[in-house]
């Protein structure tokens, strides 16, 4: 499995969290709580968390070019 971090420093990561997995339901299966997301693209998940300050994304995919879509 390949698989890609980022950290995005952020007051609203919340809230950047929810927006993203509602623009993303629009097209791709995308779930949320309140500090959690996940989006599956078919080649590839993305699963996001939110804390104080940070909004942190893991992404994983089987192939690599999946990844880079990802």
């Amino acid at each position: 499995m390949n698989t890609a971090h980022a950290t995005i420093r952020s007051e609203k990561a919340a809230r950047y969290l929810v927006q993203l997995c509602k623009h993303f339901a629009h097209k791709i299966p995308a779930r949320w709580e309140d500090d959690t997301g996940h989006a599956d693209f078919g080649f590839g998940t993305c699963d996001m968390t939110a804390s104080v300050g940070t909004l942190q994304l893991s992404c994983s995919a089987p192939e690599p070019e999946g990844l880079e879509r990802v």
